[in-house]
Order: C-alpha cells, then structure tokens, then sequence
C-alpha cells in the first residue's frame, strides 16, 4: 500500500499533487510548531509571573513596612530631641531596615536581569523603590550625633534609577523635582 502510494507520487504526471501535499505538509508543520511555541511561552510568562509574585508578596508583607520605618525615622527626627529619639527609634533598627530594603531592591533586580521575572513589572517596581528610597534618605537629616550615620548609598539607588527607571522618569526625578 505504502509503495503504491510513493510510485503514485513519484510518477511525473502526479508531480503537482505531489508538490502541493509536501507544502501541506510544511504549513500543517508549521501550525503545529507555532502552537507548541505559543504554549511554551504562555508556560514561561506564568512561571515569571509567579517568580514575581513571591516578590510582591515580601514587598506587602515586610519590605513596605521597612520603608514606613525609614520615612517615619527621618520625619520624626527634627521633632524629638536625642535622647527620645534614641529611645523610640533605635539606630540598629533603622540601618536593619535600610538594609532589608536594599537587599530586596538588589534581588528583584536580579530576578529581571536573569529573565525569571517580566522585566516590565521589575522596572516599574525598582524604580519606584529607588526614587523613593533615594529621597528618603538623601534628606538633609541631623542624626543623633551617637548615631555617626550618613547616606552612604546614593550612588546604589542612582544606578538603579538609571537602569530601571524610563528616560521621561529619570528626567522628571533628576531635573524636575
């Protein structure tokens, strides 16, 4: 039957029926692949989303409460004297939660870098951090003189900005603010 079927085709007269099965064949290939690459790429955005999510849940959980911690430390300082101060907000406190916000900007940024996480929602999330963060923290506070603190980190945010942030953010954050 198989050879009947090949003779049939190899025959000159068939050829153009011969022809038009094989591309046919190429666009039902074709098809076929496209699908399997259609679900392939659904598969990994979920999977990106997913690894995204766990990030959004620690920024809900801890990371948003961290960086409450850091504005409330810099608002409040002008308006308690040193020794209140020191009892109400104490240093390791706040250099923990500076500390656990840059950790959690360093890994969401990796998560992009490394393509585990949609890149889109990893800029829009660090660059709202760092614009944050950098103002915060780059105010012109008076720690408590015990404390020997500055902002020692600009240029982590700065670089962060500059590579997550859209060119018209940057310009509004650099030049507009």
């Amino acid at each position: 039957m198989v050879k009947k079927v090949v003779e049939f085709f190899r025959d000159s007269r068939n050829q153009h029926l011969a022809t038009w099965v094989q591309t046919m064949a190429v666009v039902f290939g074709v098809v076929i692949a496209l699908f399997q690459l259609s679900s392939i790429l659904e598969e990994s955005d979920y999977k990106k989303g997913e690894a995204f999510l766990k990030f959004e849940s620690e920024f809900a959980s801890s990371i948003s409460r961290e960086m409450g911690l850091i504005y409330e430390y810099h608002v409040n300082r002008e308006k308690l004297t040193d020794a209140s101060y020191n009892e109400l907000y104490p240093r390791d406190s706040f250099i923990e939660a500076r500390n656990s916000v840059q950790e959690f900007i360093t890994r969401l940024s990796a998560c992009g870098d490394h393509n585990v996480c949609p890149d889109d929602s990893v800029n829009k999330t660090v660059c709202s951090i760092s614009r944050s963060m950098y103002t915060d923290l780059s105010r012109g506070v008076s720690w408590p003189e015990n404390w020997k603190i500055e902002f020692s980190e600009p240029m982590f945010y700065e670089s962060k900005i500059n590579a997550h942030c859209g060119l018209w953010e940057r310009f509004k954050f650099w030049y507009l603010r």
